[in-house]
C-alpha cells in the first residue's frame, strides 16, 4: 500500500516525503511566505516620501513673518506677492522705491502712434511692473507660485525668478529686483542672517525659498551695506533700511515653444509670436487659428476656422498687410492694456525685401480662457500725423 501511494503521489505532482525530505513545518512556512507575496500584489506599499528637496519651491506667505518684521529680500517678495494678488497699493507703498507711488493716477503709455490710458487695478506701477507683470499679478494663484532661481547680485541687489499663474491660467516666468535702501543705522544682525554675493538656488538644486539664505557661505566678510537691516514700512528699532521693489520684468525666453494653438496656458506675447512665425511661412491656415473676428466683420454668421481663414486671408491681399506673407525677421516692442483683459502690442516687421514697417497687433481674452488676435493694424493708418489717442477700431 505504501509503494502504491507513492507511485500514485510522483504521477499527480505531489512531492515524495523520501525525495523532498521536506517537513511539515517547512511547508507551512512557504506557503505563509506565498500568501504574504500575493497579498503585497494586491496591496502594494504606498511611495516613499518625498524629501524637501524634490518638493518644487512655493511661496506660501507666513503670519509670523510679518509679526517678526521681514529682514529677508525672499520674505519681502512673498509679501508683495501677497499683496500684488490682492491689488493692496497702500499697503505696496512701503516696498517701491521713492519715486514710485502707487496712488497716482496711470499715465497714457505710447503704443506705437498711440497713446493708451489703462484701466487695471495696477496701472499707477508701469513705471516699475511691465505689462506682463501688471496683467497676471492681480488675482493671481498664489499657491502655484513656484521660485525658478534665487541669485545675491551684489551685498545690496537681489534677484529671484518667479513662475506665476493668472486667475485666467495664463503661466509665465518672471524676474523680480530687489534693491537694499540703506537708512543712517546699522545693525550687525544681518551679518550673520543675510544672503552672501554670489549664493543662488534653483528648483534643480533643491531647497525652499527661504533656504537660500541659511545655504550661503558664512565666512565671507560681511560690509557695511550687508549690516543694515530692513525693516517694514521704514524703519525697526535695529535699524532704518529697507528693501525697496526696483522692477518686475517677464522672462521672453518663456515662449519658446511656441504654442500650435490657443491654449489658456500662452500668453499673448507667445500667440503674436505664434501668428507671426506662421505668416513667415506662408501659412495663412495656421496664421488664422489664433485669430478671433468680430461677427460684424465676417460675411456671414460662421465662426469656424474658414471664416477666420478667409477674412485673414482678405486682409494680407491688401498693402501694407502683404507683407507680412514671407516677411524677414518681427520684434515685439511697447505694449499696454486699455482694458484688463486687452492688450496692444507694437509689432515691427522687416519684409523680404528690406522694407520695415510698424503694425499693432490688438489681442482679447476669449471666454474660453485663451488670448487671441482680434486685429491687425498697420501703423500708418493710425496716425500719420503724431501721436493720437483713441484706440483702433475692428477690423
Amino acid at each position: 500500500m505504501a509503494a502504491t501511494h507513492a507511485a500514485g503521489a510522483f504521477t499527480c505532482g505531489a512531492p515524495r516525503r523520501a525525495a523532498e525530505g521536506a517537513s511539515c513545518v517547512e511547508r507551512l512556512a512557504l506557503a505563509r511566505i506565498t500568501r504574504c507575496c500575493q497579498k503585497r500584489r494586491r496591496n502594494p506599499l504606498p511611495p516613499a516620501p518625498a524629501t524637501a528637496n524634490d518638493l518644487p519651491q512655493r511661496h506660501f506667505l507666513r503670519p509670523s513673518l510679518l509679526a517678526t518684521g521681514l529682514t529677508e529680500p525672499q520674505h519681502v517678495l512673498q509679501h508683495c506677492l501677497a499683496l500684488f494678488r490682492k491689488a493692496d497699493l497702500a499697503a505696496l507703498q512701503q516696498y517701491l522705491p521713492g519715486g514710485a507711488a502707487a496712488s497716482v493716477a496711470p499715465a497714457s503709455l505710447p503704443v506705437g502712434p498711440l497713446l493708451v490710458a489703462e484701466q487695471g487695478p495696477l496701472a499707477s506701477l508701469d513705471g516699475v511692473l511691465d505689462v506682463g507683470a501688471r496683467r497676471v499679478l492681480p488675482g493671481h494663484l498664489l499657491r502655484r507660485s513656484e521660485v525658478k532661481s534665487s541669485l545675491q547680485l551684489s551685498t545690496d541687489t537681489f534677484q529671484q525668478r518667479v513662475a506665476l499663474t493668472a486667475k485666467s491660467g495664463e503661466t509665465s516666468v518672471f524676474e523680480w529686483l530687489l534693491r537694499w535702501q540703506p537708512g543712517q543705522q546699522r545693525d550687525c544682525a544681518r551679518a550673520t542672517s543675510g544672503l552672501q554675493p554670489g549664493s543662488s538656488s534653483g528648483r534643480g538644486e533643491g531647497g525652499t525659498a527661504a533656504s537660500a539664505s541659511s545655504n550661503s557661505s558664512s565666512s565671507a566678510p560681511a560690509s557695511p551695506s550687508a549690516e543694515l537691516t530692513s525693516s517694514v514700512g521704514g524703519g525697526t528699532e535695529g535699524g532704518s533700511g529697507r528693501w525697496v521693489l526696483e522692477s518686475v520684468r517677464r522672462d521672453p525666453s518663456t515662449d519658446l515653444p511656441l504654442p500650435t494653438t490657443p491654449h489658456p496656458q500662452a500668453a499673448p506675447e507667445a500667440i503674436a509670436k505664434a501668428q507671426l512665425a506662421a505668416l513667415q511661412q506662408g501659412d495663412v491656415l495656421g496664421a488664422s487659428c489664433f485669430s478671433m473676428w468680430q461677427a460684424r466683420n465676417l460675411s456671414s454668421r460662421k465662426t469656424s476656422l474658414g471664416s477666420h481663414h478667409e477674412a485673414l486671408r482678405s486682409q494680407l491681399q491688401q498693402e501694407p498687410y502683404m507683407r507680412l506673407l514671407g516677411h524677414a525677421s518681427a520684434h515685439l516692442g511697447s505694449a499696454a492694456l486699455p482694458r484688463q483683459h486687452e492688450m496692444l502690442l507694437q509689432v515691427t516687421v522687416l519684409a523680404a525685401d528690406g522694407t520695415e514697417t510698424d503694425y499693432m497687433w490688438r489681442l482679447n481674452l476669449a471666454t474660453n480662457g485663451c488670448w487671441m488676435v482680434s486685429g491687425i493694424f498697420a501703423a500708418e493708418e493710425l496716425g500719420l500725423g503724431g501721436q493720437q489717442t483713441q484706440q483702433p477700431d475692428g477690423v
